[in-house]
């Protein structure tokens, strides 16, 4: 007969501290992303023109907010369609949207306008938001 093998005493205590750590932190995760439908983090660089910053989605990754984009012929046209895109920048929503190209390159403050494919917007001091350090995500809200 075999002895029966005895785990160390340390990695029984390894095994407490882990059980204790995972627990608490399940409990205490705050996600980074805003509450929403959906939430994705804009990728940089942008390509950036005043204080407007334009991301691109290169992948698909937020082709489908096509359904809820502005128009083309501009959120004022009767009928025309406006977003529900709402944007933040590290978890501060920014606004207003719906605005014109010009009004974010001169103005900036967290205005933004949505348009299929593409999220042009600015940061809500006028920084670079390919240095700034901030993250951008676009949610649809519940």
């Amino acid at each position: 007969m075999h002895p029966q093998k005895q785990w160390p005493k340390w990695l029984a205590a390894v095994a407490v501290v882990y059980v204790a750590l995972a627990t608490w932190l399940h409990r205490s995760y705050v996600s980074p992303l805003p509450p929403g439908r959906f939430a994705r983090v804009l990728a940089r660089p942008f390509v950036v023109n005043g204080q407007a910053a334009e991301a691109r989605s290169t992948l698909g990754d937020f082709n489908f907010l096509e359904r809820i984009s502005t128009d083309a012929d501009g959120p004022d046209v009767k009928g025309a369609q406006r977003s529900r895109l709402q944007l933040y920048e590290d978890g501060k929503l920014l606004g207003p949207g719906h605005c014109s190209f010009a009004d974010i390159r001169d103005n900036g403050h967290g205005r933004f306008l949505h348009y299929p494919g593409l999220v042009i917007f600015s940061s809500s001091d006028g920084s670079n938001p390919n240095s700034n350090g901030r993250a951008y995500f676009v949610v649809i809200p519940d």
